[in-house]
């Protein structure tokens, strides 16, 4: 056996032992309370409401998810899909899952609530802390969907249209539709047995990428004019305010700008 290979196989034996201790802790608790950054993007959005539904519907238990308070708006096609999910645990016993979030300063745990202990953290980023007694970490992994894929995968789950364009989102939106560097063959092999099971690719595109508000696009047009290069051309800055954007009720709605400021010639890092 080479070095890759036994590398390999080790990796898979550590994932399959924290699998297990997931699906053990999962299975003891009946109240699970689900989390992720401030500013909800696909990938968390998609990692929480995937895990939710598999949890609810296939598993029996009840789903705390305080998402954001204004759910966004490109994502405003998953939010049906978080029926039977409640907005807060007062269960002292609740499990809370942590997904997607790279900071513990970063976690929305709601407004009206204090930030409860961390018992699993599912993440893919660089430098995130070990908060947590189960940690799954995957710094190589492009979006925290994929590490979700894997968990249901290993949790024998169902994987309806629900959860199917639920992990679809996330990992299409944080491999910047499949074209980050990051993005590896697995992705496309998970895409492809989403699609099988029911996501539908033309639809999540058409809503997170081609459905935007004129507000939206009059947000884009502030930026591009507010667009500023430094270091001889190597990085770009946009700045949106509360007094230059299209409504002030809209400044959290800019996911998708700061790619404008990336897409240029010779701009290696792009700030919004």
């Amino acid at each position: 056996m080479t070095k890759n290979c036994q590398s390999t196989m080790t990796d898979l034996c550590k994932d399959l032992r924290i699998f297990k201790s997931i699906r053990d802790t999962i299975a003891l608790s009946s109240s699970i309370r689900l989390l992720a950054h401030r500013s909800a993007d696909g990938d968390s959005l998609g990692s929480m409401i995937a895990m939710g539904r598999f949890l609810t519907d296939q598993m029996g238990k009840e789903v705390y998810m305080p998402y954001p308070e204004s759910f966004p708006i490109r994502y405003s096609f998953l939010e049906s899909y978080c029926n039977g999910f409640r907005h807060d645990c007062n269960n002292k016993d609740c499990l809370t899952i942590l997904l997607d979030c790279s900071s513990s300063s970063r976690i929305d745990y709601g407004s009206n609530s204090s930030l409860p202990p961390v018992d699993i953290l599912i993440d893919h980023h660089e430098g995130v802390p070990d908060i947590g007694d189960i940690i799954y970490k995957d710094t190589h992994a492009p979006a925290a969907g994929l590490l979700v894929y894997r968990f249901l995968k290993f949790a024998e789950a169902e994987f309806t249209p629900e959860i199917s364009d639920a992990i679809y989102t996330a990992i299409l939106t944080d491999t910047g539709q499949f074209a980050f560097s990051g993005t590896t063959v697995e992705c496309f092999n998970v895409a492809g047995f989403l699609v099988e099971h029911g996501a539908s690719p033309e639809r999540v595109a058409r809503e997170v990428y081609w459905n935007h508000s004129m507000s939206y696009i009059s947000n884009m047009r502030t930026a591009l004019n507010s667009l500023k290069f430094y270091a001889n051309g190597k990085l770009s800055i946009i700045q949106l305010t509360h007094d230059n954007v299209d409504h002030p009720n809209l400044l959290n709605q800019t996911e998708g700008i700061v790619d404008l400021g990336i897409m240029i010639e010779g701009v290696e890092i792009a700030l919004l």
